[in-house]
């Protein structure tokens, strides 16, 4: 039976607000790290990424996502929206910043979740919520994630209507108009959801497709050569969804090895905009 919305959405929100969830381990290896970047398409002669012998030998940035699959979160959705259903919870965007690079090969980090904001849109609400990964013997920040989960037939509480101003976090960026400064093909296999998943989203839905997280992981691999042709990114650099440093991925959705197509467009961050593909599981 459906709830009705009322104040009690809004007070149990303005109390879960800032609040820290407990502390949650993530411990990976050499070996989880080569499984994560072979699941984002890295090629066995990309020693750097599949060899933990080779000079060279880091892990693909967007490893930093990772944590939030097991992060503990101090709130329950029901309780902060009503009629709350899991199967209306879309992965709307995701924020993520790069805090200490190199990144490690292996360690003990600790996560800790944290809700930013609910939205309100009438019809559907916007749940936002951040998480902090660090070290877990140094307590050095490793990673900084924000990840805006829409749920539908959520709304009508009485909320607040616009999301707040959070700089990088939420600007929307306008690609230059312009063609691309870089171009690249590279052919998906057909598996590589399934060896993905192996990295922690264990969920079978995505098992059939390629889901907006992983396409964009998928383009992050390709474009590095791109981005970073003599110096490192920096430690705060971060990926969003929001068009900026533009990457542009079209995949083909059929049961076969398709070919992602990326385009990018410098400016001043780096990001994904996945467009919209008829036949497409939504």
């Amino acid at each position: 039976m459906s709830s009705k919305p009322s104040n009690e959405h809004l007070q149990a929100i303005e109390a879960a607000v800032g609040k820290l969830g407990p502390p949650v381990e993530f411990n990976y290896e050499d070996r989880e790290t080569m499984l994560y970047n072979i699941g984002i398409g890295a090629k066995s002669d990309e020693l750097k990424y599949v060899f933990e012998g080779d000079d060279e030998f880091q892990v693909i940035p967007t490893f930093g996502v990772l944590p939030g699959y097991t992060a503990d979160m101090p709130f329950s959705f029901d309780s902060i929206i009503p009629n709350f259903n899991p199967m209306m919870l879309l992965h709307g965007e995701q924020y993520l910043e790069i805090r200490k690079y190199p990144i490690p090969t292996s360690a003990n980090l600790i996560s800790k979740s944290s809700l930013i904001e609910v939205v309100d849109k009438g019809n559907a609400a916007v749940v936002k919520t951040g998480l902090t990964v660090t070290h877990a013997e140094t307590g050095e920040d490793i990673f900084y994630n924000e990840m805006t989960a829409f749920v539908r037939g959520s709304g009508g509480f009485d909320g607040n209507r616009v999301p707040a101003d959070r700089g990088a976090a939420t600007a929307a960026n306008k690609p230059p108009a312009r063609a691309p400064d870089f171009v690249q093909e590279s052919a998906t296999d057909i598996h590589q959801a399934a060896i993905f998943r192996l990295s922690g989203d264990y969920k079978y839905v995505f098992l059939p497709f390629f889901f907006f997280l992983l396409t964009t992981q998928l383009t992050i691999h390709e474009l590095l050569p791109a981005l970073f042709t003599s110096t490192p990114p920096s430690p705060r650099w971060a990926a969003s969804r929001n068009p900026s440093f533009m990457a542009s991925a079209h995949l083909a959705w059929q049961a076969r090895p398709s070919t992602t197509s990326m385009a990018l467009t410098r400016t001043s961050r780096s990001a994904l905009r996945e467009p919209s593909i008829p036949g497409r599981p939504s």
